[in-house]
């Protein structure tokens, strides 16, 4: 099973705690494994972490028990493929977008009275 799913599911009342990693320090982001989080995101869309600054981090993290996550600089699939590689495959991507949905019919027929003169029943 995933360990990050597994700490989700037995939690019990105690939510696990995580923090962002934006150093491209591994001996930052192993002091923050040992000091008791649960889990972590290593940020790369927001701080300066290239490829081999995220492979350092989770050799780093991989000593400790707190559960690497990687949030990709951008969605585009080659990078997700090269984060997924060698790390976890827990990881998070910025800027995704749904397809926009249709506009809801206004006014809402259904919830409108009859005698509302504003809107035509």
């Amino acid at each position: 099973m995933n360990p990050f799913r597994q700490q989700l599911m037995s939690c019990g009342s105690r939510p696990p705690i995580g923090t962002w990693i934006m150093s491209a320090s591994p001996l930052v982001a192993e002091a923050l494994g040992h000091a008791g989080f649960d889990w972590c995101v290593v940020d790369m869309e927001h701080s300066p972490l290239d490829m081999g600054d995220m492979v350092h981090l989770l050799q780093a993290i991989g000593n400790t028990k707190m559960v690497p996550l990687v949030r990709v600089p951008s969605n585009e699939p080659v990078m997700v493929k090269r984060v997924s590689t060698p790390a976890p495959p827990r990881c998070s991507s910025p800027s995704c977008r749904t397809p926009p949905r249709p506009p809801l019919p206004w006014p809402p027929r259904a919830t409108r009275p009859k005698a509302c003169a504003a809107w035509p029943a």
